[in-house]
């Protein structure tokens, strides 16, 4: 049925709702004895305030939404719609003329047409909404860890779409008010330390994390308990991942190790950067690296004129272009396929564009690597640095950034006495130029989760391999942060500071 037929059908049906409605009201006044003199004043009225209310739904918008959908908020503005228009037939009503309507047969008339009204949409929702038959043979058993609002959407769309290979068993959630209760008529079987028994007495299959805002340690315990009994975790993104583009709010997916970080997102001030990078051109270097091509898709949000994203892997760069012009096709891109090391060529991208932030990604952070590569380390970071800073100041950029490392501190390694010389170079900028109008800050980051040269990828593969960890002392603490994270910190450096600061 198309859209404009089911328009129709649902105004006659309303139509039809409002006629019954003013026939009983008339009833009920009258002992079902009603007067002919009623009767027939019905009959010529009762068209034209059924038009008028019908008119003043559609006009309202309340009879273009997906009742399968509709909440609270739905019925109070059918409540209120109505309302409005059956006053207007109170008021039209007091005017004198031949044989005006009883006072009570137009307000009855609203209370049984508002009742009638709001309950065939509710029917409607409910029968679109009810569980039909499921096949239970090979369907995955599903408890959903948090009875709040994600938790009662997730269990709504189970039921709603009818999925034959995942069926939901109840929840489990820690708040005692919900012990005992059905939401969205699953019951709440227990808390959280009840997940073990539950596994094994309901045969789950599958825990599916419906709290986004749950500490990373509830988290942790959660994906612990599903790891010692063999099941699937998953979870929903938080509304820090959507803000972040890591898929809409609800949409279940893998526990990943961020959900795990165990303390909250370190606060950036988004309306003072915006301020600064609206309208502005940007230039990243390393853009198709992990921090790299994070920073950009984080200055994107802030929208600056133009963005020019320089590296030398041509293929990666590519990627991004594609994820680019998917998220932000309004944003100016240019990918320009360059060499740090190539001081002429780094010179003359600044000398066109006029770049008024300058983020400096590009390095070599592998330290294993780079401890047989020491000539490369000094060339691709301290040499590259030097040329970037040196192109930025000659034209005119506003702010240098540079990505570091916490392995710069009494580096004990190439990578980190590479990446000291890098925040000397910039020292040095900074007192050579204080003329000069550009102003040189560092970055100085730990082990940023997921980021290239970052230990957790090698604590993947070694884990998946059996083991063992390589640590460098079984006493080390490390210190993690997310890639969001650490692209925020550094755009948010460019706003702070004097020129020569490194911050930790």
């Amino acid at each position: 049925m198309t859209r404009r037929w089911k328009l129709l059908t649902l105004n006659l049906v309303d139509a039809a709702t409002l006629a019954l409605a003013g026939l009983a009201s008339l009833a009920l006044r009258f002992d079902g004895q009603i007067p002919r003199i009623y009767l027939d004043a019905f009959g010529q009225v009762a068209p034209f305030y059924i038009v008028a209310v019908l008119l003043l739904m559609n006009l309202s918008g309340v009879n273009r939404t997906l009742w399968r959908y509709a909440g609270v908020p739905t019925f109070l503005a059918i409540t209120r719609t109505l309302f409005f228009a059956f006053f207007v037939v109170f008021l039209v009503n007091l005017i004198p003329q031949q044989q005006p309507f009883p006072k009570s047969v137009v307000i009855l008339t609203w209370v049984l047409g508002t009742a009638a009204i709001l309950g065939s949409r509710m029917a409607w929702k409910i029968l679109r909404t009810q569980p039909g038959r499921r096949s239970k043979t090979g369907s995955r058993r599903v408890l959903i860890a948090g009875a709040g609002d994600v938790g009662a959407t997730l269990a709504m769309e189970f039921q709603r779409r009818n999925e034959q290979d995942a069926v939901p068993i109840g929840f489990v959630d820690d708040d005692p008010a919900k012990q005992g209760r059905k939401v969205e008529h699953l019951p709440v079987l227990g808390t959280t330390i009840d997940i073990p028994r539950l596994i094994e007495d309901k045969r789950i299959n599958e825990v599916l994390i419906a709290a986004p805002s749950a500490p990373a340690g509830l988290v942790r315990q959660i994906v612990s308990y599903c790891q010692e009994a063999g099941v699937t975790c998953r979870t929903v993104p938080s509304l820090t991942d959507y803000v972040h583009g890591k898929g809409p709010l609800g949409q279940v997916r893998e526990v990943q190790i961020e959900d795990l970080l165990g303390r909250a997102p370190v606060a950036v001030d988004f309306a003072g950067i915006s301020e600064r990078i609206r309208g502005r051109t940007v230039l990243v270097t390393g853009a198709a690296g992990s921090i790299g091509s994070e920073l950009c898709r984080q200055l994107a949000r802030f929208g600056p004129s133009r963005l020019v994203a320089v590296d030398h892997a041509e293929n990666r760069l590519t990627y991004l272009g594609l994820d680019l012009t998917e998220h932000h096709p309004e944003l100016e891109v240019l990918y320009a396929v360059g060499d740090v090391k190539d001081e002429f060529g780094v010179d003359e991208l600044m000398r066109t564009h006029k770049p008024a932030f300058v983020y400096h990604a590009a390095a070599h952070k592998h330290v294993n690597l780079l401890e047989n590569a020491p000539r490369e380390a000094i060339l691709n970071n301290i040499m590259g640095t030097r040329n970037v800073a040196r192109a930025a100041a000659r034209n005119g950029v506003e702010t240098f950034v540079l990505i570091s490392t916490d392995k710069a501190v009494n580096p004990t390694n190439v990578m980190g006495a590479s990446k000291r010389g890098c925040e000397m170079v910039l020292q040095s900028m900074a007192i050579d130029g204080k003329d000069r109008d550009t102003t040189f800050v560092a970055v100085r980051f730990g082990n940023v989760l997921g980021s290239e040269g970052s230990v957790l990828p090698i604590f993947r593969r070694q884990l998946s391999a059996g083991g063992p960890l390589t640590v460098t002392h079984p006493e080390a603490r490390r210190y993690f942060m997310t890639i969001p994270e650490a692209s925020q910190l550094v755009i948010q450096a460019g706003l702070l500071g004097s020129s020569g600061t490194v911050f930790v």
